[in-house]
């Protein structure tokens, strides 16, 4: 089994091998829609690894600001076609994202939304069926 990062913690740690992986060779930013978007470079897949290593090394701090970037992954993994290291960037966000909620660290919008779909939308089936229907009708729009 790959060896965890060692600025993170537990089972769901990224594995070092997988955040060394990155050569910071930029092909991953013209196919991140979250960095076509903002055009900031710790909007793209190679900035938010750059933050996870900073993390892993002890020269940064997981704090709001650092989160943020991380939440504004759409996780769609379009950044995984492209990569000729092969950076398994979807696990790596996944362990990140699973570290940031076991440290307590996860935004207060995130934590709302969850909240409500966990407590609110997904409690009776008519009330997911309908948030379908509304989602549905915004797609036609």
């Amino acid at each position: 089994m790959a060896q965890p990062a060692s600025g993170f913690t537990g089972p769901d740690a990224p594995a070092e091998a997988d955040l060394y992986r990155c050569v910071h060779c930029g092909l991953c930013l013209s196919s991140c829609p979250t960095y076509v978007e903002t055009a900031l470079e710790m909007e793209s897949p190679r900035g938010r690894i750059a933050l996870m290593k900073a993390v892993n090394e002890g020269r940064v701090e997981i704090t709001p600001r650092v989160v943020s970037h991380w939440d504004m992954c759409l996780q769609c993994r379009a950044c995984e076609a492209v990569c000729p290291s092969g950076v398994p960037y979807g696990r790596i966000m996944e362990n990140t994202r699973a570290q940031v909620k076991a440290a307590g660290k996860q935004s207060k919008e995130l934590k709302r939304l969850s909240r409500f779909f966990l407590q609110t939308a997904l409690t009776h089936r008519w009330k997911l069926q309908l948030g379908a229907h509304i989602i549905r009708l915004y797609q036609r729009l």
